[in-house]
């Protein structure tokens, strides 16, 4: 008899997450870096001024906006506490 699977399961099975890569790993620490720097500065975290420190144009990072709005908000969350 085989094994009866949830919807939950089938959806995992189908949609699992991809691991990142070295490399994405490292552009995402220095994206992190460029967002400590900006605010040590109190710079504006935006894309401009992001893609002049990691020298790659707004338009690539536009892939990394949500991730760069995260780590905003964590460190405005850790400089307020």
């Amino acid at each position: 008899m085989q094994k009866r699977i949830t919807k939950l399961e089938q959806f995992n099975e189908e949609h699992s997450y991809e691991e990142i890569t070295e490399t994405e790993t490292q552009f995402l620490l220095e994206l992190y870096e460029a967002v400590l720097e900006l605010k040590s500065t109190d710079s504006k975290v935006s894309l401009l001024n992001v893609s002049k420190i990691v020298s790659v144009s707004p338009r690539e990072l536009m892939d990394y906006l949500p991730e760069l709005l995260e780590m905003d908000r964590q460190v405005n969350n850790n400089a307020s506490e």
